[in-house]
């Protein structure tokens, strides 16, 4: 109930990204799996990341302690993507 309380505070941007994040890591993930590809897998986790640390953005509002995790997994869910796609066309 609470997770559907917190879509309808977020802004329309961001419930739609969070979602469509989640599933691209979930296929992303699969595919690096299934075809070996750590590229693939590193942009999996990097989307997932991004998403889990935008839902806890959210989740715990103005909480300094949990802004700081969160911003620490958006981070690091960027810095991973971006590591994949320049591992990827530099392949």
């Amino acid at each position: 109930m609470k997770l559907l309380m917190l879509f309808r505070r977020m802004p329309w941007i961001d419930r739609v990204f969070i979602p469509v994040a989640l599933v691209l890591a979930f296929f992303r993930i699969s595919e690096g799996l299934m075809e070996g590809q750590a590229s693939a897998l590193a942009a999996g986790v990097g989307f997932a990341l991004y998403a889990v640390g935008k839902l806890l953005q959210y989740w715990h509002g103005q909480d300094m302690r949990a802004a700081g995790l969160s911003l620490k997994l958006q981070m690091a869910g960027i810095g991973l993507w971006l590591a994949s796609m320049i591992w990827r066309f530099a392949a």
